[in-house]
């Protein structure tokens, strides 16, 4: 219960004229100051005001003379000081200047309290002197309320100094936790303490455990008496308590609270319209649609069967893959051989029953593809030339598995394999990591599974003059698909390359999630721009990577992610990316965005995201990256070379007008 505050001021008043009254009569004055010492004990009394009041609570310092009636918070089970300065007076009470004492009263512990300083008999106080007096003081009843506290001298029992003690506590539990439960969730719900312990409650802490008794901290919720708890499984029992927190501390744990979620869902229903296509003499092409009806429960994955007699007996081909893709490619086949598929849906239930079957032969005459044509060399910078192609317009009846990319210095009349095989059918390909002001020649091979094509027409291009003022592209490298069970995608062995003032560039492209973190080499970058309107497009960056290693990127939630990388030198290191833009559209075109630049001789890098249903080409400002997830995401990247500020206008072609974001840097050269 809180104290009331003292009418001071009529009881110094009275007390005044009683005194007065007294003084009149012959009576004592130490009738007045019953408790402790009465003023007229102390020998040869100096008076004075006190002139300095500073209280410490243990974390801040209060002035109670500069704010009279200040308020201040202290843990019940602790205590605070107190240091005042009493100036005496340049007369004593008795009319001289010899060593004396002084006085004053308090009602720190709840009633008046007379003291003489240094005691009623030690003589030691001076004419014109500060008195310095310290006291570490504690709650005088015990519990959380609020205490009213003056301290005066006798020369100033009408204005005395006046503060406010808010004695607080840690809040009483907790009150009725109780536990509801639907399908893969628990609801905790509560009411708020019978206490706050004086102190607003600040937040709750729940613990859990799946055995009575061992609950330990599970999350800290706000200021609220609701919980939900998705990280349960079905069937399992978890055993809950809470406990309230104010700024002083923490209650006990509440009432101890148990369920057991249960699940409402079915297995899913199959898969409908599937179709096998034929791709070659070893490949067939499976493609479906997802079932109407997932049963409650989200699809984890598909479980794809093979028969080789028209269905008589089933192989399974993939126990579970894993991932919702409607699509599949079974490869490794015999030519000329009849194959049937059926395929089922699997949830978190079961799996369901299979879809309708199909049926494809493969081909059985292959050969080596034709060349690929349209091959073209494009300069970059002074390290870096950039290759792009057509592919071959016979596949030999195999589907394309990659390309062998070879390199001449001597304009074609020796040859070295710059890449055997690689491994995609990317129509481009960055050669970084060139000599400066030199010639090099290319030629591109169409690689399938019988084996390689004759050579493409050739193509050369020659990289530019390094000059001290320029930023030099080291290396661009990307990657694509569906993020892990842990929703990270890796970039793996990206060599920064060599140089002064590097700077490391990652763009993120992504349909349902945007990006929680990135790190090269275990160093995380930091983020410098994203547009998550349509889809999620990002840049992020390092400033001065060392060497080579895994870019990882942590998305926040399933999705399928495109991750390219540039490494630069000679890039300002103070403001490395001085100049941002975002662009989004809401009516379906191809992704276009202008940027304005502040610094001669910067580059200018782009990254539209876009529904993976269309690609895109065709940049005006030269290619870095281009790819596609098909039905999820397009993520591209494109950059220019600005030798005078202004603006610049990086612009793509789309096959199919759709939804899309892009963003935009500036990178700034060291000199």
């Amino acid at each position: 219960m809180a104290v009331k505050p003292k009418n001071y001021h009529v009881k110094y008043f009275l007390t005044l004229v009683f005194a007065s009254i007294l003084v009149t009569f012959g009576a004592s004055i130490n009738q007045v100051f019953a408790m402790g010492d009465a003023p007229s004990t102390c020998s040869n009394r100096y008076d004075g005001p006190i002139v300095s009041f500073l209280i410490n609570n243990g974390s801040q310092t209060f002035d109670p003379i500069a704010n009279p009636g200040v308020t201040f918070n202290v843990n019940t089970l602790s205590n605070y000081s107190v240091t005042f300065v009493i100036h005496t007076s340049n007369m004593s009470s008795q009319n001289n200047t010899n060593p004396g004492t002084t006085w004053y009263h308090d009602d720190v512990f709840a009633f008046a309290d007379g003291h003489c300083i240094p005691d009623s008999i030690t003589t030691n106080i001076n004419p014109n002197q500060n008195v310095t007096l310290n006291r570490t003081l504690t709650n005088p009843h015990g519990g959380y309320y609020q205490q009213s506290v003056f301290f005066s001298t006798f020369s100033t029992l009408g204005n005395p100094v006046t503060y406010n003690v808010q004695w607080i506590a840690p809040p009483s539990v907790p009150q009725n936790l109780q536990a509801n439960t639907s399908n893969s969730q628990v609801i905790l719900s509560w009411s708020a303490p019978s206490s706050n312990g004086g102190s607003p409650i600040t937040n709750y802490k729940i613990f859990k455990s799946t055995s009575s008794g061992t609950e330990t901290l599970f999350a800290t919720t706000e200021n609220m008496t609701l919980y939900n708890d998705t990280s349960v499984t079905n069937g399992q029992t978890y055993f809950y308590t809470a406990t309230a927190v104010n700024s002083v501390g923490e209650s006990p744990q509440s009432n101890e609270t148990s369920v057991t979620p249960t699940s409402s869902a079915t297995v899913p229903q199959p898969p409908t319209s599937l179709t096998a296509t034929v791709a070659s003499s070893s490949q067939i092409n499976l493609s479906w649609a997802s079932p109407v009806n997932n049963g409650g429960s989200a699809l984890t994955g598909y479980q794809i069967e093979r028969s080789t007699d028209s269905g008589s007996t089933w192989s399974t081909l993939v126990a579970n893959t894993g991932n919702t893709s409607i699509k599949y490619s079974d490869t490794g086949l015999h030519p000329s051989t009849i194959y049937t598929y059926r395929v089922s849906s699997i949830n978190s239930v079961g799996t369901s029953s299979p879809s309708n079957t199909a049926t494809a032969t493969t081909s059985s005459n292959t050969t080596i593809p034709s060349s690929p044509t349209g091959l073209v060399a494009t300069a970059i910078s002074s390290s870096q030339i950039n290759l792009s192609w057509t592919a071959p317009s016979n596949n030999g009846g195999a589907a394309i598995t990659g390309y062998d990319i070879e390199r001449s210095t001597d304009n074609g009349n020796t040859w070295s394999n710059l890449i055997p095989n690689t491994s995609s059918t990317a129509t481009t390909y960055n050669d970084t990591g060139l000599s400066s002001s030199t010639t090099y020649t290319y030629r591109v091979s169409a690689i399938n599974s019988v084996g390689t094509s004759l050579p493409s027409d050739t193509s050369s291009a020659t990289t530019s003059t390094v000059t001290s003022s320029g930023i030099v592209l080291n290396n661009v490298q990307s990657t694509s698909g569906v993020v892990s069970f842990s929703n990270q995608i890796t970039l793996a062995d990206f060599d920064v390359g060599t140089g002064n003032n590097k700077l490391l560039v990652v763009g993120v492209s992504s349909d349902n999630s945007d990006v929680g973190s990135v790190t090269f080499g275990g160093s995380y970058l930091t983020k410098k721009v994203g547009s998550f309107y349509n889809n999620d497009a990002e840049f992020w960056y390092l400033k001065n990577p060392t060497g080579s290693g895994a870019i990882v990127v942590t998305m926040n939630g399933p999705t399928s992610t495109i991750v390219g990388a540039y490494s630069f030198s000679g890039v300002n290191q103070t403001s490395p990316i001085p100049t941002k833009t975002v662009r989004h559209n809401v009516n379906p075109n191809s992704p276009t965005i202008t940027l304005t630049t502040k610094f001669s001789n910067d580059w200018v890098l782009d990254l539209p995201s876009m529904y993976g249903g269309s690609t895109l080409g065709s940049p005006t400002c030269t290619q870095q990256w281009d790819a596609n997830v098909p039905d999820a995401i397009t993520g591209t990247s494109s950059s220019k070379i600005v030798p005078t500020p202004g603006a610049v206008t990086c612009k793509w072609t789309t096959n199919i007008v759709d939804l899309w974001d892009d963003v935009a840097i500036e990178i700034k050269a060291s000199k």
